[in-house]
């Protein structure tokens, strides 16, 4: 194939929601599988299937298809993730303030905000 050809075949970058969508989908199916495969292993009492829990009926959701089905749906919930971090954050330029927020979210007294205890009272 000649410059030319792969030149006009190219069709430029992915947009961006598409690689927002393709982020999540491969976050959820990759995370979902390692989590499976942490139950199986014995790493974890906790198997994907958790999430069919509330709503399937039957003995099916603890087989194959039941796995199948729940790390479908932790990629489809994952998709829905990463286009609502997108949204909250799209206004933001840099890739540091989507890092810095999810520090100040599970660690805000220590890093980010001041301490609502003082320091003449135990925490313990």
């Amino acid at each position: 194939m000649s410059d030319e050809q792969k030149k006009t075949n190219y069709q430029g970058p992915m947009p961006f929601l598409v690689m927002v969508f393709w982020t999540g989908l491969f976050g959820g199916l990759f995370w979902g599988t390692l989590g499976y495969f942490a139950y199986f292993l014995n790493f974890s009492e906790i198997s994907p299937n958790v999430i069919l829990e509330p709503w399937a009926l039957g003995g099916w959701k603890n087989g194959w298809i039941g796995t199948i089905i729940s790390i479908i749906i932790i990629g489809i919930f994952s998709v829905a993730a990463a286009f609502a971090y997108y949204v909250a954050f799209k206004k933001f330029k840099g890739i540091w303030f989507g890092l810095w927020i999810w520090p100040c979210f599970i660690f805000n007294r220590v890093l980010c905000f001041k301490s609502a205890v003082s320091r003449d009272e135990t925490i313990f």
